[in-house]
C-alpha cells in the first residue's frame, strides 16, 4: 500500500484486452471496461497498457492540465514502433508483484461500489471517434482559417443541429502571455456566432454559408486570442469571489442573476489538445446533458477528434460530422 501511494504514476496492464476499437479503446482508458475498471489507482496517473501494446494515459485533471500531460506522453510514445517484432523475455523483465491484501469490510465495500460506479458510467456513455482523412491542417489554412477555430465552428454547428439550442461553451486555452502559465477559459459564443448557429440551416446558397462560416471562426478566434492573454472572465469572477469570502464581504452582485447561473451550465465543453504520436484526447462530460468534444489531433491530410455525452440516446455527432465534412468541402 506505502508503495503505491508514493508512486507517482502506475502502469495497468489490462489482461485480456485486445483488438478495442478506437471508441473501445477511449472509453477504456476513461472509465475502464468491465474487467478492466478494477485495475486502476485514480488518484494516480494511469499508463494503460492493453494486451496487444495498445496504450493511453487517465489522470486526474484538477493537479494538471491537459497540455502539460499531453508533452509529457507524447514524449514517452514519440519513439514508439507499435509495429515492431516482439519476442517475449522473461529473464529480462522480472516483475515482482506489489501485495495488495484488504482485509476490512468497509474498505472492501468502498471498492466495490467505484467498480459499480465506473461500470453504469462506462456502459452508459454515448461516446464517437472520428478519423477523418478527408482534408486536415493544410486545407484549413489554405483556406486561410484558423485549425482550432475551423474545428470548433463545426462542433458548435453540430451540437446545435442536434440539440437545437445554443450551447454554453467552454473552451481550454493555454495562457500564452505568462511563461508559467496553467490553462484558462475561452467562453466561445458571442452574439454573432449565436445568430449564425440558428440561420445555419436556412441559408440557401453556399456563399452564404462560408461568409457566416468564416465570420464565426474569426470570432472564435478572437475570444481564443484574449483567453491566451488572460484576459478571459472566468478565473478573475472566481477570485473576486473567493476574496469576498476570505474577506467576509458580499459576493459580486452579478452571481445572484440567473444568467450567470446559466453561464455555469456547460452544455459543450471543448478542447484542442494532441500531438503525434498521440491519437485521441478526450474527458468526462461536462453535466448530466452535457457534450465534450475534442480534437486530439491533426495534421496536414487528417482530423481525429473524439466526443461524449452520459447518455448514449440521440447521440449522432460522427453522422453529423460527415454531413459537415460534404458540405466543407464543396463550400470552401
Amino acid at each position: 500500500m506505502c508503495s503505491s501511494i508514493s508512486a507517482l504514476f502506475v502502469v495497468a496492464i489490462d489482461v485480456g484486452a485486445s483488438g478495442l476499437s478506437a471508441e473501445e479503446m477511449s472509453r477504456n482508458v476513461l472509465y475502464g471496461l468491465e474487467g478492466t475498471n478494477y485495475n486502476r489507482w485514480m488518484d494516480k496517473w494511469n499508463i494503460i497498457v492493453c494486451e496487444d501494446g495498445q496504450a493511453g494515459l487517465n489522470w486526474e485533471h484538477s493537479m494538471l492540465d491537459g497540455h502539460t500531460m499531453m508533452e509529457y506522453y507524447a514524449e514517452i510514445g514519440k519513439e514508439y514502433d507499435s509495429g515492431a517484432p516482439v519476442e517475449p523475455d522473461e529473464a529480462a523483465c522480472v516483475v515482482t508483484p506489489v501485495p495488495f491484501d484488504v482485509v476490512d469490510d468497509e474498505t472492501l465495500g468502498s471498492i466495490a461500489t467505484a467498480i459499480d460506479s465506473a461500470t453504469t458510467k462506462t456502459t452508459g456513455l454515448g461516446q464517437e471517434c472520428l478519423e477523418f482523412q478527408g482534408f486536415g491542417g493544410t486545407f484549413i489554412k489554405g483556406s486561410k482559417c484558423s485549425p482550432d477555430g475551423f474545428v470548433q465552428a463545426a462542433m458548435m454547428i453540430s451540437y446545435y443541429q442536434v440539440k437545437q439550442k445554443i450551447p454554453v461553451p467552454y473552451e481550454s486555452v493555454l495562457a500564452k502571455a505568462y511563461k508559467h502559465g496553467r490553462v484558462t477559459v475561452a467562453r466561445n459564443m458571442s452574439e454573432l456566432i449565436a445568430n449564425n448557429l440558428k440561420a445555419w440551416e436556412g441559408m440557401a446558397t453556399a456563399e452564404e454559408k462560408v461568409e457566416a462560416y468564416r465570420a464565426t471562426i474569426a470570432d472564435i478566434s478572437r475570444i481564443c486570442a484574449a483567453a491566451a492573454k488572460a484576459q478571459d472572465v472566468d478565473r478573475p469572477m472566481l477570485g473576486y469571489r473567493r476574496i469576498a469570502s476570505d474577506e467576509g464581504l458580499e459576493n459580486p452582485s452579478i452571481v445572484d442573476d440567473a444568467g450567470w447561473t446559466r453561464f455555469g451550465e456547460i452544455d459543450l465543453c471543448t478542447s484542442h489538445c494532441g500531438r503525434a504520436p498521440i491519437r485521441f484526447f478526450g474527458f468526462e462530460p461536462p453535466s448530466a446533458d452535457g457534450i465534450c468534444a475534442a480534437l486530439g489531433g491533426m495534421d496536414a491530410a487528417s482530423l481525429k477528434a473524439f466526443a461524449a455525452g452520459l447518455s448514449k440516446e440521440d447521440f449522432p455527432y460522427k453522422q453529423q460530422a460527415g454531413v459537415k465534412k460534404d458540405e466543407l468541402i464543396a463550400d470552401l
